[in-house]
């Protein structure tokens, strides 16, 4: 059982470990480029705008006011596509990285319960809880379902701890743009 112990605490260490190695390729190929740094300047001088005139209530005073929020969020809509478009290819890359680092865990620990869960989960999450291992006692954990959630714990975590988070959404900027598509 300590050997148990100690393979899951090496895997949270070696998931943790993988998080930051895609923070950095994400640093790398997107979070220092002027592009990145420009269209973040520009969804977020576009977010403050629009609160602004929100909050202020010209688009319901005045035709003129109405233009202006709707040119700003066109201009927000503009950035966030140019955004994600520029997340593609280091979003592409960290996938390529984690589903590696996938398989050479799901090949080290085969076979090998690296966690007991204190539930037996549904049927619908079995297939990947119990992934690779043999028997049916289905609150025995993969390495595979450890590492995908240390992965989805773990990278926003070090994403914050980096300062490395993007601007706000645009649907969830205050809620601004769904309010404005109900009217």
């Amino acid at each position: 059982d300590a050997m148990a112990v100690w393979s899951a605490f090496a895997l949270v260490v070696l998931c943790t470990g993988m998080s930051l190695v895609q923070e950095g390729i994400t640093w790398l190929l997107l979070y220092r480029t002027v592009e990145y740094r420009s269209l973040t300047s520009t969804i977020e001088r576009a977010n403050k705008r629009l609160e602004t005139l929100k909050k202020e209530g010209v688009a319901a005073t005045r035709q003129k006011g109405a233009k202006k929020e709707s040119r700003t969020e066109a201009e927000l809509n503009r950035a966030s596509q140019e955004l994600q478009a520029a997340k593609l290819k280091s979003n592409i890359i960290v996938g390529f990285t984690f589903f590696a680092m996938l398989y050479v865990i799901s090949r080290v620990f085969q076979g090998m319960p690296v966690a007991k869960l204190p539930f037996t989960p549904i049927a619908l999450l079995r297939g990947i809880t119990h992934r690779g291992l043999v028997g049916e006692d289905f609150t025995d954990c993969s390495a595979t379902f450890i590492c995908v959630m240390c992965n989805s714990a773990i990278r926003p975590n070090v994403q914050k701890l980096l300062g490395f988070k993007p601007p706000t959404p645009i649907n969830q900027a205050s809620g601004f743009l769904s309010e404005t598509s109900r009217t």
